[in-house]
């Protein structure tokens, strides 16, 4: 009995021995593959696999078998899906960095990064463009992507306004503050400061911050302050875009639309004003534009939908067709009763003018590009106003080429109007001029245009068979027939004809 029982203990010992040895080999392959994946191998959240992933399995077959990665850089690329460039730039660069990856692997390993509309985008860039390198991709990046951003980090640091929060402030400025290296705590500060709202700064310079973060924390803690002594209400969410330089009106509000009909039937009946000119438009729904004018019944009235036209890479494209939807969207939510400012022929005159390529002022139909092509009756068109042009200079009609810019308008349907300070500037005798030929032709909101010219270097067109007119430095000359041409008006680049 004693020596069966010795028999089993010894070959269960054998077994122990053996699963041990087992063990120890299960264990050294282990090492080895933690080794050759750099040490982290695979997270528990599943992402084995996928674009979402780190490139260490590229890194390692390009470093030709060096495999003894430090766990610390199992860093994830991150992905990019067409919001905030800069910040995406920015952590991929970092990712680069630390990964050091080759300059010419860069755009390969982005394209991995992005999903939804931008990995579409890239292929069409990749496709276009002639500068393939990862800096040609941050270039078209941000032209596409980034919100409009003008002029290096520093201007935009020192133009950076607040608009809307603390926070968001904040936010905008930190983006640029991450583009940036070594800058002095002193002008970080000087920076910060100079955007904030007025109210805002007064009460932060008070207390006098030395550092950025502590002038952070002020400012969120002023702002705050500022709203729970204003009541702290809130009101439903805005039927628009939210413009942060005023309070967000809530129209929506029976008592809040029936104050502003009775202060809109005041302005009419006691102070003697007959049209309106409704500001930031986007902010609210147009049905309600169209409750305001059937109560005060104005003589004329026009609202400002301004947003961007659309440009790829860099560059203003010939359609602009959902650019003036979108104004003709607006036009129609209020039942025609307001006309809208024709920004997309505003911006495409920019380009026109700028490039020396007036084909652009022809759409795909041989009409207007503009609303002026689409909806006349409703579009009021201009070359310069008060946000434009004047004392702010946010979007200025391209320098000595603004009497082009009148032929133009004053000479086409729509509603055209004169910017106030070239009514007494330089121009003023060539605008009445114009004036008064497109008052002795009667060419009037609903007249019919015959484009006859868009070419590189002339636009030229007909308007009702009475007004011929050319803008651009080419050659034209209205057509012989019945009709005979006299020469009403000619200036630098332009010229204007009538029927006699």
């Amino acid at each position: 009995m004693e020596s069966k029982t010795e028999g089993r203990l010894e070959t269960l010992e054998i077994t122990v021995e053996g699963i041990k040895a087992e063990t120890a080999a299960i264990r050294r392959d282990m090492q080895q593959m933690m080794r050759l994946m750099g040490g982290g191998a695979n997270s528990q959240d599943g992402r084995s696999a996928g674009r979402s992933n780190s490139v260490n399995d590229n890194q390692e077959r390009r470093d030709q078998g060096s495999f003894q990665q430090n766990w610390r850089k199992r860093v994830d690329l991150p992905a990019f899906e067409g919001t905030e460039p800069h910040s995406w730039i920015n952590r991929v660069e970092w990712f680069f960095d630390i990964q050091k990856v080759a300059e010419e692997d860069k755009v390969e390993l982005a394209y991995i990064s992005m999903e939804g509309s931008a990995s579409y985008w890239f292929k069409v860039w990749k496709d276009k463009a002639t500068d393939r390198s990862w800096t040609g991709l941050k270039l078209a990046l941000l032209n596409r992507f980034g919100g409009g951003f003008r002029g290096t980090v520093f201007e935009q640091m020192a133009t950076l306004r607040q608009e809307g929060t603390v926070e968001e402030y904040v936010r905008n400025f930190e983006i640029l503050l991450g583009q940036t290296q070594g800058l002095a705590e002193e002008l970080v500060l000087g920076f910060f400061l100079a955007g904030l709202r007025e109210d805002v700064k007064g009460h932060v310079r008070i207390q006098d911050p030395q550092e950025f973060m502590v002038a952070v924390r002020i400012a969120r803690d002023v702002e705050d302050a500022m709203f729970k002594a204003q009541g702290g209400g809130r009101g439903n969410k805005s039927s628009g875009d939210n413009f942060h330089a005023a309070p967000n009106i809530d129209h929506s509000q029976e008592f809040v639309r029936k104050d502003l009909k009775e202060w809109l039937l005041w302005l009419r009946r006691e102070i003697g004003y007959d049209g309106w000119r409704l500001d930031f438009v986007r902010g609210f729904w147009g049905g309600y534009v169209k409750d305001y004018l059937e109560a005060s019944e104005p003589y004329f009235a026009v609202g400002e939908y301004w947003d961007s036209l659309s440009y790829t890479y860099g560059e203003m494209d010939h359609n602009q067709d959902a650019h003036r939807q979108r104004i003709v969207d607006w036009i129609n939510a209020t039942g025609g009763t307001a006309g809208a400012f024709d920004v997309t022929t505003k911006g495409i005159l920019h380009s026109a003018l700028e490039r020396c390529e007036y084909w652009r002022l022809s759409d795909q139909k041989g009409k207007p590009p503009g609303v002026l092509g689409w909806w006349p009756s409703r579009a009021v068109t201009f070359i310069e106003n008060h946000d434009t042009g004047s004392t702010q200079g946010h979007w200025r009609f391209p320098s000595g080429k603004e009497m082009q810019g009148y032929a133009y308008t004053l000479t086409h349907p729509g509603t055209p109007s004169v910017f106030y300070d070239h009514l007494f500037s330089q121009y003023k005798t060539e605008i009445s001029t114009l004036l008064s030929i497109r008052k002795r032709n009667k060419i009037h909101c609903r007249s019919t245009v015959k484009i006859c010219k868009a070419e590189r270097d002339v636009y030229a067109a007909l308007i009702d068979e009475k007004v011929a007119m050319k803008i651009g430095p080419g050659q034209f000359e209205p057509p012989s027939g019945s009709q005979k041409w006299s020469s009403a008006l000619e200036g630098r680049d332009y010229k204007i004809w009538e029927a006699s």
